[in-house]
C-alpha cells in the first residue's frame, strides 16, 4: 500500500471515528466554516431541522429556517468568533418534524488549523429542559418550603457531628430572632438561646436520643435577647455510620408561642368555663339532638338531688313526670328546628313543689355550622312569680284602700299615690308627684314634733301616730298616720310608704265621747274616770313636793225623799244646781266631782293644815243653808262630808276614798249635815293583815287555794260562751276567804306571781279536761295581775302552760285591766302583742274605772271590753251609770270590739244591755262562781232561755 493510500485510509478511519463519535453524543453537534456553511453534522441536528444530513451541509441557516432564527445563529457564531474561546448560551429551538420545542444549553467554539488559523465554529447544543425544569421545580420547591416554613414558623437545621457546624434554614434565623449574616450558628449559641429552665431538659433529650438511637420530640422555651419569650417545638432524628458512629442530627424547629399561648389562653378560658359553671346561679345543661343529656352544672345537681354521671345519657322523661317532660321537649324541638335561640317559662318538679324557671335555649352549632346540641340556661324564678302576684296583689290594695297611700324615694320626692289620698286631701295625682309631703303641712307641729317623727322612724324603720295636715282647699284636718321605710338587701334605705286615714269625724267622736266617759253628762262635772286620775296626778305631786292633800267625800241627806217626792226632773235640776253651789265654793285649782247618785266628792290640794280643811267643808255647810229654787219650789237640803287627808288617812288613791267614805258615814250617824274626819282605828285590823299575810305565805305549799268559775252567757239566747276563774282561799282556821282580802296583800308582797302562774295551769288543765269530757264551755277566761306584766315573761309562761296542758290557744281568754295597761303603756302593749301573737284572746277588765286614752285603746291586740260591775250595780236607779254604760257599749261597738257585763244582778240591768247592744254577760242573775264540779253540773242543766238560769246551784 502505498503512502498515498494510506493517507486515504486513516483519513477515512479519522471520519468514521469522527462519525462515531457525534452520533453516539446525544447532543446536537455540528461544524460551519467561516461563512455559516454546515460542513458536517449528526442526525440529532438533522432531526431539527426535518431533513437529512446531506440536505444540510453546504448550506447556511438562512438556507434551513427563518430569517429572523437564522441571524439569531449567526450572531451567536460571530460573537463566538469574536470572544476567541468557547460561548455558551441557552435558546429554545422548534422540531421541524413534530414541533416540539426544547431548551438547548448551547456552546459554540471557534475552531483553529494547524498552522493556528480561525477555520470555522464548532457547536454542540445539550437538551436542558428536563435539567431546568428540574432547576426550576427545585427552586420553586425551596421557594415554597422557605414560605411554608415561614407560614408556619418553622424551619430545619443539620449538625455535622464530625465537623461540628451547624446549619439553620433562613426560618430559623427568624424564629432566633438573629441576622443571618452576622450570626454564626453553633450548638453552644444554640444552647445559649435556649430558657435557663430548660436547657437541661433539652439536652437531656437529646443525648438520649443519641444514645437509644431514636429520635425526640420536646417543646422548650427560647429566652431573646430583649427578654420576650417564645415556646418552640423541636424533633431532631441523627444518621449514623456502619460502625455506628453518630455522624450528623437533622432537625425541625417550630415556633408554637402562639399555639401555646392560645392552648394556655384555652385551658384558662376552660378553667373558667367551669369555674362559671360551677358557681352559676343557674341551672346549665347540653343535651343532643335525641335530647340525651351531655352535661349539667353543680347547680343542676344540687337542685333535682342527681349526680352529673347518672344525668349524662338520660332523657327528659327518665327525670321528671310525663307532662313536664314532653313540655321541655317540645321547646328542645323548637329550638332544633327554627335554629335560633328561645326564651319560654318551663315548670319543673322540686321538694319543696313546683318551681318555675326562665330558660334560654339555644342551639350549639359544630364547626361546619351543623346543629349537634341544645344548650340552656334556666333560672329559677319561682319567687320572682310568687313576688309578681304579691306586687299585683298590692297594687290592687294600693289602690282601692280606703286609706290615702303615698311613696317617696329617699329625698323625700313623691313617686306615686293612690286613689283615696286624692280623695282625702284634694291633691291629684299629678299634682303630688315629685311635690314633698310638705305641700301639705298644716304647721301645727313643731321642729321637735317632727325631729322625734325622723328619730322613730331612723331606729324602728316606722313611726305611727295622729298628724294635723291642710287640705288642697286650705282645711286642717287630723289623719292617723304610718309611715314605714323600705330597705334593700343591704339594709340601706330605698323609699318611705305612708298610710294614713282622714280621722275628723273619729276626732269628733273621740272628743264626744272622752267628755262623756270622763264627764258626769247631766252636771257636767268630772266623773269617778276623770277624778281618780287627778287624784293619782294629786298625789304624785304631793309625794315630791311633801304637801298634804284632802278629799271631802259629800252625800245630801234625804235627796231620795226628794226624787221620789217631785220626780226625776226636779232631782236633776237639784244636783245640777248643787253642782254649781260646790265649783263656786271652791278655788279654781281643787276638783269638785260627781261620782255617782247623789255622792260628790271634792280635792283640795296643797292644803296646809287640817284646819284649813275645816274652812272649807263649814263653807260648804253655809252655802248649803239657803234653800234651792226648783220649778217654783224651795227645797232644802243639807250634805254630810266626810273627810281624809293625805298622808295620814292613806297613800294611795282606794284608801283616801274608802276612808273619806268612812267619814262621810260617821258623819250622818252623828246627825247630818256636818263634817267628820277620818280618825285611826285600824290597829287591831294591821295586826290582822301581818296575820293573813304570813298565812297567805303557805296557802300555796299546802294546797289551800282553788278556783271557782263563773260562766258568761249570751244573755239574749242563754248560750255559754265561757267562764271566768277567780281564785278563792280555803284557810283551814278562817274559812273561805274572798279575793279581795288576800289578792291586794299578794300584789304587794310580790306571792300575786307564783298565785297566778298556779291559776293559769290549773284554769288550763280544767279547761283541757272539760274539753275531753266533751263540755262545750267556750272559753276560759284568767285575769291577770300587774306585776305578771311588769316581770316580762308571762309570754313565755302562757306559751309553757299551753303546750304542757294541751289546751288550743283560741279556748284561752286573758282579763287585764285598764289600770295595769296604762302604768306602762309600752310594755304593756309588747306583751299583749306578743300573747296576741300565740293565739291567745285578750279581754280589758274593768274598763271605765281606770283613765285611758281613746287613742290609745285603739293600738292595742284587744277584742273585749268588760264593763265594770260599779257601773252595772246601779241600773236603771243611776241614769250616770247608765249613761256611762251606754258610752262604753257605744265605744265598743265602734271599735269593732266585744262587750261584754259584769255584776248583772237584775232582769232590769239585763234588758237594758241587750237594748243598748251588749249581748254578753255574767253575773248572779245568771249563777255566782262555783266550783268545777258544780260548774260542770250546771252546765250540763242549762237551758239556753231568756232571763236567768233555771237551776240555782249554790256557790259553796
Amino acid at each position: 500500500m502505498t503512502v498515498q493510500q494510506q493517507f486515504h485510509t486513516r483519513l477515512d478511519e479519522s471520519r468514521a471515528l469522527m462519525r462515531t463519535l457525534i452520533e453516539t453524543l446525544p447532543d446536537l453537534v455540528w461544524l460551519k466554516d467561516l461563512q455559516g456553511t454546515y460542513l458536517i453534522c449528526n442526525q440529532r441536528v438533522a432531526r431539527l431541522f426535518g431533513t437529512d444530513e446531506s440536505e444540510i451541509v453546504g448550506k447556511t441557516d438562512h438556507d434551513l429556517v427563518a430569517r429572523e432564527q437564522a441571524d439569531f445563529f449567526s450572531q451567536q457564531d460571530r460573537l463566538a468568533i469574536e470572544s476567541g474561546g468557547p460561548r455558551v448560551y441557552e435558546e429554545w429551538v422548534t422540531y421541524a418534524n413534530d414541533g416540539h420545542q426544547e431548551l438547548l444549553e448551547t456552546i459554540k467554539t471557534p475552531m483553529y488549523d494547524n498552522t493556528g488559523s480561525l477555520v470555522g465554529v464548532l457547536g454542540i447544543g445539550r437538551d436542558i429542559t428536563d435539567r431546568k425544569r428540574d432547576e426550576t421545580e427545585l427552586r420553586q420547591f425551596k421557594k415554597r418550603l422557605t414560605e411554608v416554613q415561614r407560614l408556619s414558623s418553622s424551619g430545619n437545621w443539620e449538625l455535622d457531628l464530625t465537623s461540628d457546624t451547624l446549619w439553620w434554614s433562613d426560618e430559623v434565623y427568624r424564629i432566633f430572632e438573629v441576622d443571618a449574616a452576622t450570626f454564626q450558628p453553633g450548638y453552644a449559641s444554640f444552647e445559649a438561646a435556649i430558657h435557663p429552665d430548660d436547657r437541661e431538659a433539652v439536652g437531656h433529650a437529646y443525648r438520649q436520643s443519641v444514645k437509644r438511637r431514636e429520635p425526640y420530640d420536646i417543646v422548650h422555651r427560647l429566652l431573646l435577647s430583649d427578654g420576650r419569650i417564645k415556646y418552640v417545638q423541636e424533633h431532631c432524628d441523627t444518621v449514623y455510620a456502619e460502625d455506628g458512629r453518630p455522624l450528623r442530627s437533622l432537625g425541625m424547629i417550630q415556633d408554637v408561642t402562639t399555639q401555646m399561648e392560645a392552648q394556655q389562653a384555652l385551658t384558662l378560658s376552660e378553667q373558667r368555663l367551669q369555674a362559671i359553671l360551677a358557681n352559676a346561679p343557674a341551672v346549665v345543661y347540653l343535651k343532643d339532638l335525641d335530647g340525651r343529656y351531655l352535661m349539667i352544672n353543680n347547680l343542676y345537681e344540687t337542685l333535682f338531688h342527681l349526680d352529673g354521671q347518672d344525668v349524662v345519657g338520660k332523657l327528659d322523661s327518665d327525670l321528671f313526670p310525663s307532662a313536664q317532660a314532653e313540655a321541655l321537649r317540645a321547646n328542645d324541638l323548637q329550638v332544633q328546628e327554627h335554629g335560633r335561640a328561645l326564651q319560654v317559662e318551663e315548670q319543673v318538679p322540686q321538694d319543696d313543689g313546683m318551681h318555675t324557671y326562665i330558660s334560654i335555649k339555644f342551639p350549639v352549632r359544630d364547626g361546619n355550622g351543623q346543629i349537634y346540641g341544645v344548650c340552656g340556661i334556666s333560672t329559677d324564678i319561682t319567687e320572682k312569680k310568687r313576688a309578681e302576684q304579691r306586687l299585683r296583689q298590692s297594687a290592687a290594695v294600693f289602690e282601692n284602700i280606703s286609706e290615702g297611700m303615698f311613696i317617696t324615694d329617699v329625698e323625700g320626692r313623691i313617686l306615686d299615690v293612690n286613689k283615696a289620698f286624692s280623695e282625702i286631701t284634694g291633691y291629684t295625682r299629678e299634682e303630688a308627684l315629685g311635690a314633698n309631703p310638705r305641700l301639705w303641712k298644716s304647721e301645727r307641729h313643731d321642729a321637735d314634733f317632727y325631729r322625734a317623727m325622723w328619730s322613730s322612724i331612723t331606729r324602728r324603720g316606722q313611726w305611727r301616730g295622729e298628724i294635723w295636715n291642710r287640705r288642697k282647699n286650705g282645711n286642717i284636718y287630723p289623719a292617723q298616720l304610718t309611715i314605714s321605710s323600705i330597705s334593700d338587701d343591704q339594709g340601706g334605705v330605698t323609699h318611705y310608704v305612708a298610710l294614713f286615714s282622714d280621722i275628723t269625724n273619729l276626732k269628733q267622736s273621740e272628743e264626744q265621747l272622752e267628755r262623756l266617759a270622763h264627764h258626769d253628762p247631766l252636771t257636767e262635772l268630772p266623773n269617778r274616770l276623770l277624778f281618780n286620775a287627778r287624784l293619782s296626778h294629786a298625789l304624785e305631786q304631793s309625794r315630791r313636793s311633801n304637801q298634804r292633800l284632802a278629799l271631802l267625800f259629800i252625800d245630801l241627806d234625804r235627796f231620795k225623799h226628794i226624787n221620789d217626792s217631785f220626780g226625776h226632773v226636779v232631782g236633776d235640776e237639784l244636783l245640777r244646781q248643787v253642782a254649781g253651789r260646790l265649783t263656786a265654793c271652791m278655788r279654781e285649782e281643787d276638783t269638785v266631782a260627781r261620782i255617782g247618785g247623789d255622792e260628790f266628792i271634792i280635792l283640795l290640794e296643797s292644803v296646809g293644815e287640817p284646819t284649813h280643811v275645816v274652812v272649807a267643808a263649814e263653807k260648804i255647810l253655809e252655802n248649803f243653808a239657803s234653800p234651792f229654787q226648783l220649778h217654783e219650789r224651795e227645797v232644802f237640803i243639807s250634805p254630810s262630808i266626810g273627810i281624809s287627808i293625805y298622808p295620814r288617812d292613806g297613800s294611795d288613791c282606794g284608801s283616801l276614798l274608802r276612808n273619806a267614805d268612812t267619814a262621810m258615814y260617821r258623819a250622818k250617824e252623828a246627825g247630818r249635815n256636818g263634817f267628820a274626819f277620818y280618825t285611826e282605828e285600824m290597829t287591831e285590823q294591821a295586826v290582822q293583815r301581818v296575820l293573813l299575810e304570813s298565812k297567805l305565805r303557805k296557802a300555796l305549799e299546802r294546797d289551800e287555794l282553788l278556783l271557782h268559775y263563773q260562766p258568761q252567757l249570751d244573755m239574749e239566747s242563754g248560750k255559754l260562751i265561757g267562764a271566768e276563774a277567780l281564785v278563792r282561799w280555803q284557810q283551814p282556821e278562817m274559812g273561805l276567804i274572798p279575793p279581795d282580802r288576800f289578792i291586794p296583800l299578794a300584789e304587794e308582797n310580790g306571792l300575786i306571781l307564783p298565785i297566778g302562774e298556779w291559776v293559769l295551769h290549773t284554769a288550763c288543765r280544767q279547761a283541757k279536761r272539760w274539753l275531753e269530757q266533751g263540755l262545750a264551755f267556750g272559753r276560759i277566761s284568767v285575769n291577770i295581775a300587774t306585776p305578771q306584766i311588769q316581770r316580762g315573761d308571762l309570754v313565755r309562761l302562757v306559751g309553757q302552760v299551753l303546750r304542757e296542758t294541751g289546751l288550743p290557744s283560741h279556748c284561752l281568754e286573758l282579763e287585764v285591766t285598764e289600770s295595769v295597761i296604762m302604768e306602762d303603756f309600752d310594755q304593756a302593749i309588747a306583751v299583749l302583742e306578743g300573747l296576741r301573737a300565740l293565739g291567745v284572746r285578750l279581754a280589758m277588765d274593768d274598763f271605765g274605772t281606770g283613765y285611758s286614752s281613746l287613742a290609745n285603746l285603739k293600738r292595742l291586740p284587744i277584742e273585749q271590753l268588760k264593763i265594770d260591775q260599779s257601773f252595772v250595780r246601779d241600773i236603771p236607779d243611776d241614769s250616770d251609770d247608765m249613761a256611762i254604760t251606754r258610752a262604753v257599749i257605744a265605744l265598743g261597738i265602734s271599735l269593732q270590739l266585744e262587750v261584754i257585763a259584769e255584776g248583772v244582778e237584775t232582769e232590769q240591768q239585763r234588758q237594758f244591755l241587750l237594748q243598748e247592744g251588749c249581748r254578753l254577760g255574767q253575773g248572779y242573775l245568771f249563777q255566782r262562781p262555783v266550783a268545777p264540779e258544780l260548774f260542770e253540773q250546771w252546765a250540763g242543766t242549762i237551758q239556753p232561755a231568756i232571763g236567768p238560769a233555771t237551776t240555782e246551784i249554790p256557790e259553796g
